[in-house]
């Protein structure tokens, strides 16, 4: 997830959903994923930080706000690189609270994460900067200039003020009977306009000081405009989505690198009530609706408690839609399919992963018992290495020819085969392209069934670029993978019917001794369907038993993509077998 987040043919803005039930590792799998964009993030680092900046001061100074005014341009803050965004929905009641309780957390976990506190002055400069009233604030850097100036002008103006006394009583006394200047009185007249002259120097020198010390100011709370480069209360302004979707889209600009865009996580949604998941699920909504370019979003969700929320939250809505067309299905899964991009359902568990994290938890590496461990092999790591580099072979094949060497690395040194993989991951995983012919020949073999229109087919192009890079690093694992064909046909129901996929993953939680499994439950629908006669014959037979259920969303173009023919590879047990679903 994290490497298709980085690829630079995956464009933002894009919601990717962790889809499991409760308790399958949503949270833990959100978490590795953010560790891995951290790791991207300090391999990558080539944020500066800023110099020369006093203990407890600040670099952004009342000077740079005076060349503001004039149209300067102040020095921007730093990019960040994959910042990462936790929010929590549970603490806000209605959609306003959340939009801003939203935008609150990314400001405020963004702005947290620059280098330091010059860096993250000038952030709240330049965003606050473009709500100044000009004339204030000129009005405002001149009272502070006053009275920086009156303190300093004090004797100077003495000064200045007895010069221009002495001058006039010069004047007035060096003047004789007969109209002749006296010498004294000129010398005294000298004398004062010297003091005079003297005095405006000194208060026009202080004058300048006080500008200049004004200038060199920071802009903060000791100063009378303190208060413009704080942090906008977003307590006080829930109501203005206006507000506060400029102040977001000014914060990606400001500090995220769009190259390399900000990751919101957003855990734990389906634990929340019905209608604040709706709220949420909407507020997000209107960020992708809003096209925020230097933003993706990782939501984990039960897909079925949210895609049900929706339901309850717009049971009016649904219900006349129901009325109108007896077909419609679910709106719940409907929105879910329109707001979702990049569904991952995490796959179940599979007997000898089960048997491996059983081994972990008595510290045993990988399940394999002490007595039943091969001897390392110090070379192997080498020989991947050195049939990685020949980039003739394609990563397609990559596989097969490493796989017994990845296999003693992973049963004998954990860490080296750990080192490895991801080696091999970061250099070849680019060769699995959205636009390649093997995608292009299963969408021409799908595309009626994916509805004909581009957000769709864009969808699955996405889609099959992850899910098969997924099953190429299965391979490297040394587990079982898809075939191209098969994973072509199961994403197309994975997009079409994700109640079907759902379906499949839940293993019964009201069975407290355990239902069947997800193998066996793919296994048994499709034999259905293979057994029919037609739709109707099926519908009459089956879907009124145990999958009762489903019926709100089975429809006959399902029917007609599950009787195609196929090959044993393809079939839906098949899909849980390989960790697709």
């Amino acid at each position: 997830i994290a490497k298709f987040i980085k690829d630079k043919r995956t464009k933002p803005p894009l919601t990717v959903g962790v889809l499991a039930p409760w308790g399958q590792g949503k949270t833990t799998l959100m978490r590795l994923v953010e560790k891995h964009l951290k790791v991207e993030k300090s391999n990558s680092q080539t944020q500066t930080h800023s110099k020369d900046v006093p203990p407890g001061r600040t670099k952004t100074t009342l000077g740079d706000l005076e060349k503001w005014l004039r149209g300067e341009p102040v020095e921007p803050p730093v990019k960040l690189i994959y910042p990462i965004v936790w929010f929590n929905a549970w603490k806000y009641q209605s959609s306003e609270q959340i939009w801003a309780g939203l935008a609150d957390a990314i400001i405020t976990q963004l702005v947290e994460q620059l280098p330091d506190d010059a860096e993250r002055e000038k952030f709240w400069f330049a965003l606050q900067a473009e709500r100044l009233d000009t004339k204030e604030v000129k009005a405002s850097l001149r009272d502070i200039v006053l009275e920086r100036f009156w303190p300093k002008a004090k004797w100077p103006g003495i000064l200045a003020l007895a010069g221009v006394a002495v001058v006039a009583l010069a004047a007035l006394t060096s003047v004789n009977t007969d109209g002749r200047v006296e010498a004294g009185g000129l010398f005294g007249a000298g004398g004062g306009m010297l003091a005079a002259f003297a005095g405006l120097f000194t208060g026009l020198k202080g004058l300048w000081s006080a500008k200049e010390e004004t200038r060199s100011e920071p802009v903060d709370v000791d100063t009378k405009l303190g208060q413009l480069v704080k942090r906008p209360n977003y307590e006080a302004e829930k109501g203005m989505f206006h507000f506060v979707e400029q102040d977001v889209r000014k914060v990606f600009e400001l500090v995220v690198d769009p190259e390399k865009p900000a990751v919101v996580f957003i855990d734990d949604l389906d634990r929340c009530a019905a209608d604040r998941v709706a709220e949420v699920l909407e507020a997000v909504n209107l960020f992708l609706s809003g096209d925020f370019p230097q933003c993706y979003f990782l939501i984990g969700m039960d897909a079925q408690v949210a895609a049900a929320s929706m339901e309850v939250a717009h049971e009016k809505l649904a219900t006349k839609l129901q009325e109108m067309s007896g077909r419609y299905g679910s709106l719940g899964w409907y929105f879910m399919d329109k707001f979702i991009q990049l569904p991952f359902v995490i796959p179940n568990l599979e007997p000898g992963q089960s048997t491996a994290y059983l081994s972990s938890l008595f510290q045993q590496s990988d399940g394999v018992a002490p007595d039943e461990a091969e001897a390392p092999d110090e070379g192997a790591e080498d020989r991947v290495r050195n049939v990685v580099k020949n980039k003739g072979i394609k990563a397609t094949d990559l596989a097969g020819l490493i796989k017994d060497d990845l296999r003693k690395l992973r049963t004998t040194d954990q860490d080296a085969f750990k080192r490895v993989t991801q080696e091999v991951i970061e250099d070849r995983a680019e060769e699995f392209s959205d636009d390649s012919a093997e995608v292009q020949q299963h969408l021409l073999k799908y595309v009626r069934f994916l509805g004909g229109n581009p957000r769709a087919m864009k969808r699955y192009a996405n889609l099959y670029r992850f899910y098969r890079l997924m099953q190429w690093t299965r391979e490297l694992q040394g587990l079982e993978a898809a075939s191209p064909s098969a994973l072509g046909r199961w994403l197309v129901v994975m997009l079409r019917w994700p109640q079907l996929v759902r379906w499949i993953q839940w293993e019964g939680v009201s069975q407290a001794g355990g239902g069947p499994t997800p193998f066996e439950k793919a296994m048994a629908f499709e034999s259905d369907v293979a057994s029919s006669q037609s739709f109707e014959d099926w519908m009459s037979k089956h879907m009124s038993d145990q999958m009762g259920h489903l019926v709100g969303f089975v429809d006959v173009s399902m029917y007609d993509f599950l009787k195609q023919p196929r090959r044993d590879d393809e079939s839906l047990a098949r899909a849980a077998e390989v960790g697709v679903w």
